[in-house]
């Protein structure tokens, strides 16, 4: 996790810091598992990152609904709670650490909530990459496929498939409506 502190990589901040509230939540370090689910909500609430939380289940919407009790980041929680399905049909999940099977070995119940697309508010599902805001910012800038080619030493063709995978997680067609979708979601 240094590493990607280091290089500024926020979206792999984003992916595992909630996972790294998860895990401090199970050893029963509740203290530890606010701060890490702050410091991944903190650089996520910009972008309307949803799925890196989303996808972690009812457990997590648990956490989030605590951490929405103590006021922090409220609008940003508030949409992440709504993308989780019915969660209030779902108990949290117990602490099962103590609870041992017949060979004295932990044991530990994992539920997967399927989630489609259609239950996700509009923002990203799938985060764009450093790179991607990169080519974003530049468009921003009205420059054209060699102009941005030059200035991120790729090739043009790079840049066209980076457009297009931009255009996909935007759900746009064009550069002008990427560049202000992107703006919308405050991604740029």
């Amino acid at each position: 996790m240094a590493l990607n502190e280091a290089h500024h990589n926020t979206y792999q901040l984003i992916k595992i810091l909630p996972l790294l509230a998860m895990v401090c939540q199970k050893q029963g370090k509740a203290e530890e598992a606010f701060t890490a689910l702050e410091r991944a909500v903190t650089p996520a609430r910009p972008g309307g990152f949803i799925f890196p939380f989303v996808e972690l289940g009812a457990p997590m919407a648990d956490l989030l609904k605590r951490l929405f009790e103590q006021n922090f980041a409220s609008d940003y929680i508030e949409k992440l709670l709504a993308a989780f399905p019915d969660t209030e049909a779902i108990p949290p999940l117990p602490d099962l650490r103590s609870t041992n099977n017949e060979r004295g070995f932990e044991s530990e119940i994992v539920v997967q909530i399927p989630i489609s697309q259609s239950q996700i508010p509009n923002s990203l599902i799938e985060p764009l990459t450093n790179r991607e805001l990169d080519v974003l910012e530049l468009l921003a800038q009205w420059l054209q496929n060699k102009e941005i080619a030059d200035k991120l030493f790729v090739s043009p063709e790079t840049v066209k498939s980076h457009l297009k995978k931009i255009y996909q997680k935007l759900n746009v067609n064009k550069r002008r409506e990427a560049v202000e979708a992107a703006k919308r979601l405050k991604v740029i």
